[in-house]
């Protein structure tokens, strides 16, 4: 089976194995959302071996969700934690993000994605709304994030609308000539 729940010493998790390179192994979950939800917070652990990508650079292992409006259309913002190569063990992952204001549900799609081979084990899956604070913080980071961008591009454009500094040069042959 390409999908399981597994158990090893005495705990149960889900398991996603490729059993034909290039399909794909996952389950699909579709979580309602409260018009209150800002923020939320997915924490999970992760153990995975011999994920090698696929045809694309994305085909490997990886969380896929997806935001939904009211209107059944995908909304961006939703982070796609992935998974490649072997990890040394079980690994404590926890992602951050943003809710749009006009989700009303979360598309959650556990996925070897169309992978080469690979096993993906995940377990412990929690997704919990952060309060209003949090959601603040995080609002006011990416707004911090946006307007550094803005001033970076801003002095590059300054910087390339400046005059050159050293004066024209031109090769003739194999000689360096300067204008």
């Amino acid at each position: 089976e390409r999908t399981r729940c597994e158990e090893e010493d005495g705990n149960h998790f889900l398991r996603l194995r490729v059993t034909e390179p290039g399909k794909l192994v996952s389950l699909y979950r579709k979580l309602s959302l409260s018009t209150t939800d800002r923020a939320l917070e997915l924490c999970f652990r992760a153990r995975y071996a011999d994920i090698k990508p696929g045809e694309q650079p994305w085909y490997d292992g990886r969380i896929m969700m997806n935001f939904i409006g009211a209107d059944g259309k995908k909304l961006p913002g939703a982070p796609a934690p992935y998974f490649r190569g072997t990890s040394p063990g079980w690994r404590a992952i926890t992602n951050r993000f943003l809710v749009p204001e006009q989700a009303v549900a979360l598309e959650f799609m556990p996925a070897l994605f169309m992978a080469r081979s690979g096993t993906l084990d995940l377990d412990d899956f929690h997704l919990t709304t952060l309060d209003a604070a949090a959601a603040d913080a995080m609002i006011a980071g990416k707004a911090e994030a946006t307007r550094i961008k803005a001033e970076r591009e801003a002095l590059i454009a300054a910087d390339l609308a400046l005059p050159a500094i050293t004066p024209e040069i031109k090769v003739s042959s194999n000689t360096l000539v300067t204008v």
